[in-house]
């Protein structure tokens, strides 16, 4: 079965350089960088990917580096985002570790508690707008990064993972400050490279406020 987490990269990488090339050949005009910072929280317990088996939630503040590509029909902008999340994680189903893992009543023990760690992220992406009206604009965007996490969970090993999130959101710019909310859902794994990878879900909402850079 083919690695879908490295297909996705490797897919995501081709928009992205694409994307690049696309804007060089059809806008060589200047844009100027905006910076800004976001503010969010996230929860893994919400209806839509409620998981029985574990509780995870964070709150994080996500640094924003933005260069818009004027191209002739789309408004696209690529994405830096270093990001650091505080979040708890508790598994919520003892029975997910199985009695025949080395040492299982221990770690039902330590994963059962509910523990505070943080996760350091840095996402790249790529973000398509739609003017609603002249100030306000909608947009979607896709990101993808690498994370280093402070624990190892039942879920997922500590160290080194990938970031993924998608999202949805309002941007309204009043002269050279830009007010932004957006919903998220993240995507936590390690695409296979140590054990375990569960991987981990979350819904968010964010906001936060850019500044268009002269």
């Amino acid at each position: 079965m083919p690695n879908l987490k490295l297909l996705f990269f490797k897919d995501f990488l081709s928009c992205f350089v694409f994307s690049i090339g696309l804007a060089q050949e059809t806008d060589k005009s200047k844009t100027p960088w905006q910076i800004g910072l976001n503010y969010g929280q996230t929860y893994q317990t919400k209806n839509l990917i409620a998981d029985q088996d574990y509780y995870y939630s964070n709150y994080y503040f996500k640094g924003q580096l933005e260069k818009p590509l004027k191209l002739k029909k789309l408004k696209l902008a690529l994405l830096l985002e270093p990001s650091i999340y505080i979040g708890e994680y508790q598994l919520l189903n003892k029975w997910y570790i199985k009695p025949s893992e080395p040492d299982y009543l221990e770690k039902r023990a330590l994963q059962t508690t509910l523990r505070s760690y943080n996760e350091y992220a840095v996402n790249v992406g790529l973000k398509l707008a739609l003017p609603i009206i002249k100030p306000l604009d909608i947009y979607i965007l896709a990101s993808v990064g690498p994370m280093i996490t402070t624990i190892e969970t039942d879920r997922l090993n500590n160290g080194f993972a990938f970031s993924d999130i998608l999202g949805v959101g309002f941007n309204y710019k009043i002269n050279t400050l830009i007010f932004d909310i957006r919903a998220t859902a993240r995507h936590n794994s390690n695409a296979n490279l140590s054990s375990p990878n569960g991987g981990v879900n979350s819904l968010g909402l964010e906001t936060g406020l850019k500044i268009v850079l002269n």
